[in-house]
């Protein structure tokens, strides 16, 4: 331990003690900056989209700023610790999903374009031959698969 007087004018002295223990700095923070959500085809802005952190929603919408930090809870219940988390943001049909690793320190900003989810549609009959009904109308395979090579043509899979 040392001692080390500091005087000030006209009040007095002041005695300051100092050790060698180090006093770990404080841990920075993370966050992570959602913009103004917009549609992925026309770029139109989007309102009112709902956030999500881990497939919890934080109370809150786009644009949204979200901290990481050891022991953080976002919106009070969802655990915003350092780590790996995912933000989706979604209004109504249409959605955005992004992972991120957070640790302290780290300031990303991502805008969300949002668009339709996106469904598989697998057909496996046995024996082979199946009758395919929409809406209890019966789809030929040869038009099904036509339609699906349309829809993936337009950016779908």
């Amino acid at each position: 331990k040392t001692n080390v007087v500091v005087s000030t004018v006209g009040i007095g002295d002041a005695v300051c003690q100092f050790t060698e223990e180090e006093v770990p700095p404080e841990e920075k923070e993370a966050v992570w900056h959602i913009t103004e959500a917009k549609d992925a085809i026309t770029g139109a802005a989007i309102t009112r989209a709902k956030v999500y952190v881990d497939d919890v929603y934080i109370h809150g919408w786009a644009p949204e700023d979200i901290t990481f930090c050891a022991g953080c809870k976002c919106d009070t219940y969802v655990d915003c610790g350092f780590g790996t988390h995912t933000v989706k943001v979604v209004k109504g049909e249409k959605e955005w999903t992004k992972t991120r690793d957070l640790k302290a320190g780290d300031v990303f900003t991502d805008t969300p374009l949002l668009e339709e989810a996106k469904v598989t549609v697998t057909f496996k009959s046995v024996p082979e031959g199946a009758t395919v009904r929409i809406d209890g109308k019966i789809i030929s395979l040869y038009r099904l698969a036509g339609a699906l090579k349309r829809v993936k043509t337009l950016g779908y899979d």
